[in-house]
């Protein structure tokens, strides 16, 4: 099978959604902030450079995945449609990005919350296991079908269309979203000059979010959200 063919969700349709759930919320609220983490970035990409009078106060680039290493696009090939995932092959990922000397079952303590949300969604498990210590689970490789497109030359949205104030994010150990890539889309940014801003949290990996340093992640986003 070619990779992508079949591939539920890709950006456009995951974009429509986001289209639609900012209407819905833009007629309720007088102010609104994007975040999007990873694949989401380019949701968020493609939405606002597609509508320049967006009521969007502010954007949210978190671990942006735009123009990949090769290295980072090797690891992150894929062979069709889903992918199959265990527990323990999702903790050895994560845990290879804990940065050296830091406690790892402290970095990972989200992480069984995570899987057992996910795992126990009877959708996603491809073995019949009910139980998410064992369960195998199948996750859909749209977002990395749109991540390697966009390292081929066929990005998903241009960063110089988006012209919303944008802080642009990610952790010193994310080994996805790596530094060249974060600042590249930063600087491609479009808009007058003052719009921006780009940070990086220290110790965070691709999942800081669920990670000790999380409280600075969300105190940089908080502080860029009321300034914009």
């Amino acid at each position: 099978m070619r990779a992508g063919e079949d591939t539920p969700v890709r950006t456009p349709a995951a974009t429509a959604d986001l289209a639609a759930a900012v209407e819905w919320t833009g007629d309720r609220f007088d102010r609104l902030h994007l975040v999007g983490t990873s694949w989401g970035t380019m949701t968020c990409g493609q939405y606002l450079a597609a509508h320049e009078a967006a009521p969007v106060a502010s954007v949210t680039l978190h671990a942006p995945v735009y123009d990949l290493s090769p290295a980072v696009r090797e690891r992150l090939a894929v062979g069709g449609p889903f992918r199959t995932v265990t527990r323990d092959g999702a903790r050895d990922r994560w845990a290879a990005q804990v940065p050296d000397g830091a406690d790892t079952d402290r970095w990972l303590a989200g992480f069984d919350a995570f899987w057992r949300t996910y795992a126990g969604n009877s959708r996603f498990v491809v073995d019949g296991r009910t139980d998410p210590e064992t369960a195998t689970v199948r996750a859909p490789n749209g977002c990395l079908v749109d991540v390697l497109a966009s390292a081929d030359g066929d990005p998903a949205y241009d960063p110089a269309a988006v012209t919303t104030p944008t802080l642009v994010v990610r952790g010193t150990a994310d080994h996805t979203s790596v530094r060249s890539d974060a600042v590249g889309v930063y600087d491609r940014l479009g808009g007058s000059p003052g719009r921006h801003a780009y940070a990086e949290v220290e110790g965070g990996t691709h999942f800081v979010h669920l990670e000790p340093p999380r409280t600075r992640l969300f105190g940089l986003v908080r502080a860029f959200q009321c300034g914009a």
